[in-house]
């Protein structure tokens, strides 16, 4: 007879955990099933649509230490009041998913999406830039990091504004580089304190960098950059009928006008790279 409450006891603390478990089920199912797949089961252009979704405004004051004497300058191509930041999370994502899809980083600066996304820019400082470097190689004309071929000291990438139409990058100096991929005739390149281009993909569907020209001092005009044997760079694009070959097409001036197809890398992880929680 002295049993009898045990059983009653265990059999009421097994319904009350059964209904215990069953509530917690109930709810987070749900939430399961609303964060939708796993980040590396989505698309490329599905990533970029949760990054532009969660963007954060950058306060004026924090790029105003970014741009210095710059800021009348960028003040008259972009709305600096609507420059917006990504989490290294996010970036580190679609950079991921990017090379997976062989997606290169010209074609990633002038999507609609990003060059039209309700006026926002992505901004992205040193420390974020250096820190995408480390992980990735973006295969572009303008490097993040590389060694002056002046004297091997580093020329560096302050900050990156891609959206509303243009991409703009400051160097902290001037200098010139010997570009490791861009190395048609001396593969010598001016890289000057700011570059200024449109970004944007044509009627015909040709995206490209078109306009492209650099600063030296807040005081100086612009001019164009100077690439391999004092040529003026004007353009890169990728045509539409160089897209499947994953062709550049680089529009310069050397004596006239002239063109050069060169190759167009895809973005690529580099193996070992670390990721810095920031």
């Amino acid at each position: 007879m002295k049993s009898e409450p045990n059983i009653l006891n265990f059999e009421r603390e097994k319904i009350v955990w059964l209904v215990l478990a069953f509530f917690v089920c109930s709810t987070c199912l749900p939430q399961i099933a609303l964060s939708g797949p796993p980040d590396n089961s989505r698309t490329f252009f599905e990533q970029l649509d949760i990054l532009l979704g969660r963007l954060t405004k950058i306060p004026e004051p924090e790029t105003n230490k970014w741009f210095k004497d710059y800021k009348p300058i960028l003040a008259k191509e972009i709305d600096i009041a609507n420059l917006y930041s990504s989490t290294p999370q996010d970036l580190d994502t679609l950079l991921d998913t990017a090379q997976k899809e062989s997606i290169d980083v010209l074609t990633l600066f002038t999507l609609p999406a990003i060059q039209k996304n309700k006026g926002k820019a992505i901004a992205l400082d040193e420390k974020t830039l250096l820190d995408l470097n480390i992980r990735y190689d973006l295969h572009g004309l303008f490097l993040i990091a590389t060694d002056s071929a002046n004297d091997d000291s580093k020329v560096k990438m302050n900050f990156l504004i891609v959206g509303q139409g243009k991409l703009i990058i400051g160097y902290n100096r001037n200098t010139t580089i010997a570009h490791p991929e861009y190395d048609v005739a001396t593969g010598i390149y001016e890289y000057q304190r700011l570059f200024l281009m449109d970004a944007k993909t044509d009627e015909q569907g040709n995206c490209g960098l078109f306009n492209i020209r650099g600063l030296s001092s807040p005081s100086e005009p612009f001019r164009q950059m100077k690439g391999p044997l004092n040529s003026k760079i004007q353009s890169l694009s990728i045509p539409l009928d160089l897209r499947k070959e994953k062709k550049l097409l680089v529009r310069y001036r050397f004596l006239a006008d002239s063109e050069k197809v060169v190759d167009c890398i895809p973005i690529e992880k580099i193996a070992g790279g670390t990721f810095v929680k920031q």
